[in-house]
């Protein structure tokens, strides 16, 4: 992303529309990251083991395919769900952010 925004410079990149996709879900993976890292496990009764869920912001690479399956409405209660378990104040303004810049992109 960050090349490309060099290559065709900021005006260029955001003209195209798939552009203006892929940097909201970067972004958005970064802030959920930054909000959410690490929330979405939980520690197995009796052992020090923690699971995960594939929904999770731990990584960029599932923090990108949990952003995106937000808009295809693939999993979107069970995140929201999961969220609103960890900090409510944080995912409530996190899916508000989410759904407003999702309009613009669709």
């Amino acid at each position: 992303m960050l090349l490309k925004i060099i290559a065709e410079g900021p005006f260029g990149y955001i003209s195209n529309g798939f552009n203006v996709f892929d940097g909201v879900v970067v972004v958005l993976s970064i802030l959920g990251m930054n909000l959410f890292g690490c929330k979405f496990c939980e520690t197995m009764k009796g052992s020090s083991d923690v699971e995960c869920d594939r929904k999770n912001f731990d990584s960029l690479l599932w923090a990108i395919v949990t952003v995106f399956q937000v808009p295809t409405k693939d999993t979107f209660p069970r995140i929201s769900l999961e969220g609103f378990f960890f900090s409510i104040v944080y995912i409530i303004y996190y899916i508000l952010y989410y759904i407003y810049l999702y309009s613009y992109t669709y």
